[in-house]
């Protein structure tokens, strides 16, 4: 199996590579292969069901039968993923959970806004 991020149902995987991602990041890739045909490069057949739950910008859940590797947690960043019941925490930074309030004030004055 390669280094890095992988996605496993049965003994199909695919691999998303080294670089670090969020977990954001890792969703829509996920989502990116569930709209690629098998004629495209696709090795794993997900489109009968989504392999992950975006619930919000950081915190993904991977649906079953499908699976991430513990290796792969080295390589994901910023947020949770949920897994077979487990929470694995991939450290947040302060950095992003700062602009993530920034957003929503953002969002809220606008709101507040069109109230007006």
């Amino acid at each position: 199996m390669k280094r890095g991020v992988n996605l496993i149902k049965s003994d199909n995987v695919i691999n998303f590579g080294r670089n670090k991602m969020t977990v954001l990041q890792l969703h829509r890739k996920i989502q990116e292969m569930e709209d690629t045909l098998p004629s495209e490069g696709r090795c794993l057949d997900i489109t009968d069901v989504n392999a992950s739950i975006r619930h919000n910008d950081y915190i993904i859940e991977i649906v079953k039968p499908y699976r991430l590797t513990e290796e792969s947690f080295k390589f994901i960043k910023n947020g949770v993923i949920i897994q077979n019941g487990q929470v694995i925490d991939l450290k947040v930074s302060k950095e992003s959970l700062y602009q993530n309030h920034l957003n929503n004030v953002e969002i809220f004055r606008k709101r507040l806004a069109q109230l007006n």
